[in-house]
């Protein structure tokens, strides 16, 4: 790599439906603007993943990626058979990874066995129906394993026994 990049994100001052684009290369000592994008509801402080010279973002329907090297972002299908998307949890077997709940409420551990097509992605795991008040990935270790902080949610009546 010959170039260092800042990408710069915010939303358009001339229009709510869409995130305006900059990007400042360490290189050439300057910014350029890029096409506007859709406006994604999404949290850049989390959900996040540089993987494969791509940034990559959750939102509540797609995975959108922003490759550095070409300047462009991308939308990528999500599993369908998940509810609701809780977290793009990393790396998982080497993989873009995602958790969320299915129709019963277990907890499903999915990962992108080839990147950017949506009929890769693959089932790892799926834990019973649980209550969480949040979930954290904490990482995978050398053996494979998946480390998950789950923040369990207790009743008030429990708490006072």
């Amino acid at each position: 790599m010959d170039d260092y990049k800042l990408v710069s994100v915010n939303l358009n001052p001339d229009s709510d439906k869409s995130h305006a684009v900059q990007v400042y290369s360490l290189k050439s000592n300057s910014w350029k603007s890029l096409q506007p994008i859709n406006t994604y509801v999404f949290d850049f402080n989390k959900s996040r993943l540089l993987f494969n010279g791509a940034l990559h973002w959750l939102t509540k329907k797609v995975m959108v990626s922003f490759n550095i090297s070409e300047e462009r972002f991308e939308e990528m299908q999500l599993p369908m058979p998940l509810k609701s998307l809780l977290e793009m949890v990393g790396l998982l077997k080497g993989r873009p990874g995602v958790f969320g709940l299915n129709e019963k409420n277990n907890l499903e551990l999915w990962a992108m066995q080839d990147h950017g097509v949506p009929e890769s992605w693959t089932k790892l795991y799926s834990i019973r129906p649980f209550q969480t008040t949040s979930m954290n990935f904490i990482g995978s270790l050398r053996n494979g394993t998946s480390v998950l902080v789950l923040h369990m949610k207790l009743g008030i009546d429990k708490l006072a026994r």
